[in-house]
């Protein structure tokens, strides 16, 4: 079982017995320009696990939008790209 699991177990174990619940709401990313989004019970929802650092890059030139991101250990970059939803301005 892992540390994780334990505190989930843990966590479950004290709303049973409190006979409590919670919800979420939340928002996500989806496609490209669309966002899913709705309510989720908390019970074993895993909301963040941890937080990574590093660097975040955005760049366009009004036709294509780079984005490009280094975790703070290191690695090289990670880069997507995609059209920009508004093409250049005339």
């Amino acid at each position: 079982m892992t540390r994780e699991s334990a505190r989930l177990d843990r966590m479950e174990a004290l709303q049973r017995d409190a006979r409590t619940r919670a919800e979420y709401h939340f928002r996500s990313p989806h496609r490209l320009f669309s966002t899913r989004h709705g309510n989720l019970s908390v019970w074993r929802s895993r909301i963040m696990t941890r937080t990574h650092y590093g660097l975040v890059n955005v760049r366009t030139d009004g036709t294509t939008v780079m984005c490009a991101t280094m975790r703070e250990s290191g690695g090289g970059w990670t880069v997507h790209t995609f059209p920009a939803r508004f093409g250049p301005r005339s």
